[in-house]
């Protein structure tokens, strides 16, 4: 479950394109670096979400899970969401159903 660290924050949104995605689907991982602001966005080529279920992500809430075997409590992004916010930062997700997901969060860098 997470924590408040935002490396945990990593390793959720790796771990969801991973398991959101076909075996062998590739996933793309890409960091943003500036000054002040650290960026990360992952992108996979899984089902995808729709626009109803991106407005009603929430703790404990899963999508697809009656035609999915993926394990879990549904606290990911809604967790992951909480942790971007309490570090200052914020996170965004872009989806088109049955093509992709693209998750992204941006905080600001500590000195």
């Amino acid at each position: 479950m997470l924590g408040s660290d935002p490396q945990e924050l990593v390793d959720e949104l790796v771990d969801n394109a991973l398991k959101f995605s076909a075996p062998g689907e590739k996933i793309t991982v890409m960091c943003v670096f500036s000054p002040d602001r650290f960026g990360l966005a992952v992108t996979d080529l899984g089902r995808g979400m729709s626009q109803d279920q991106l407005k009603n992500i929430n703790a404990f809430v899963q999508f697809g899970r009656l035609s999915d075997q993926n394990v879990g409590l549904g606290l990911g992004l809604a967790i992951a969401r909480k942790i971007a916010f309490l570090h200052g930062g914020a996170l965004s997700i872009k989806s088109k159903m049955g093509a992709k997901t693209r998750v992204a969060i941006e905080l600001p860098r500590t000195r």
